[in-house]
């Protein structure tokens, strides 16, 4: 199935609202909230597994966890961002296909993006 066919078939998929609304309703649990307390939980373990990775995708991850150690205070926005890039990177996807970064974008072209 087509993408845009999917998302007029179930609009709802596509808003977070509604999902983490859905998640809810099935789970009695916050999604966002859960989902973010448990990486912040277990953050420290994911960068030791990724720092013990070899190879080009090791050397990758390397250079995304460098972001961390510049400074003397690092926010958690900046080690979740690190985190799941590099949990990205680590399962083999590619953090292009699964984040689109719109900081300093104009919201017209974020709707756009979106739209089609």
């Amino acid at each position: 199935m087509q993408v845009a066919r999917f998302k007029e078939r179930w609009p709802a998929l596509f808003s977070p609202l509604q999902i983490n609304e859905e998640f809810r309703r099935c789970n009695t649990i916050p999604l966002e909230s859960t989902f973010m307390s448990q990486l912040d939980r277990f953050t420290s373990k994911f960068l030791e597994l990724f720092s013990s990775k070899g190879g080009a995708v090791g050397q990758r991850m390397k250079g995304m966890m460098a972001e961390l150690s510049q400074g003397h205070h690092v926010s958690v926005v900046k080690r979740r961002d690190v985190t799941l890039r590099c949990l990205i990177e680590y399962l083999g996807e590619s953090v292009q296909d699964l984040i689109s970064d719109y900081f300093r974008t104009a919201e017209e072209k974020v709707h756009q993006d979106h739209q089609g």
